[in-house]
């Protein structure tokens, strides 16, 4: 999702103009280091999570490339224009993400677990619920997002929306880390990481550099370092919780 322009009137000075470069960079990056991750876990099968993990993984990577693009715009190119691909994307994540709950939810009902919350509460384990939980309040920052046009005249709502937003794209982060084949990827989880570390640097950046948290800017500055641990935690020594046996449902047993 595109991150807005920062409230911050004076422009940056231009000193990169490679910026669209880098942009387009980083979605053939996006494409290429998550086509290969997939593959790998999936090798080419279609049943299963494949598809919602797929969906999900470069919604999420889509997303990321717009605050990259942000940030590239606040610091060094304010007049880079990326609206084409933006367009482009913003759409697909919009599809992925409503398709990536759906998808799952059809496959685990098919598969004789009903609904949620009792589906995901067995097949994923009941451990896994707090990380489920944070998936579910990120998909509604998102899609408060999509309604944008809505909160044209209330723009304080949309400056809750918009940290909202940021807020849920680290959530997704460890939301990655415990489900999903983002752990079942010896190399995959490392791109996760920088993701989420890339994104800690961006907040400093937007909020301490640019002025937009001016009280408890120490504190918010401790909770991006300690944010910043934590993944680099998670990625050195994250294990799949609370996932059921592929004996014991052997419908299931297509990898997440």
């Amino acid at each position: 999702m595109k991150t807005p322009k920062d409230s911050n009137n004076k422009k940056p000075k231009k000193s990169f103009e490679q910026s669209k470069n880098l942009v387009n960079a980083s979605y053939l990056f996006v494409l290429a280091a998550t086509l290969f991750a997939w593959n790998s876990q999936f090798q080419g099968r279609l049943s299963g999570f494949a598809i919602p993990s797929l969906l999900a993984i470069l919604a999420f990577g889509f997303m990321w490339v717009h605050y990259l693009t942000a940030y590239l715009k606040a610091n060094y190119e304010p007049d880079l224009d990326t609206a084409r691909s933006s367009k482009i994307t913003q759409s697909f994540v919009f599809a992925a993400i409503i398709a990536h709950p759906v998808f799952i939810i059809s496959k685990l009902y098919q598969a004789g677990f009903g609904l949620p919350p009792g589906s995901f509460k067995t097949y994923f384990g009941v451990t896994s619920a707090l990380f489920i939980s944070l998936g579910t309040l990120s998909l509604l920052a998102f899609l408060a997002f999509e309604f944008r046009e809505s909160f044209k005249n209330k723009p304080k709502v949309w400056q809750w929306v918009l940290r909202a937003n940021d807020l849920a794209m680290l959530l997704i982060i460890i939301h990655g880390f415990k489900l999903g084949f983002v752990i079942n990827s010896s190399s995959f989880k490392y791109v996760w990481m920088f993701y989420g570390l890339s994104l800690t640097y961006f907040y400093y950046d937007k909020y301490i550099n640019k002025g937009l948290v001016k009280k408890f800017a120490e504190l918010f500055i401790i909770a991006l370092v300690l944010f910043a641990m934590l993944i680099i935690n998670l990625a050195t020594s994250t294990n799949k919780v609370g996932r059921v046996s592929p004996k014991q449902y052997p419908v299931t047993s297509s990898k997440y």
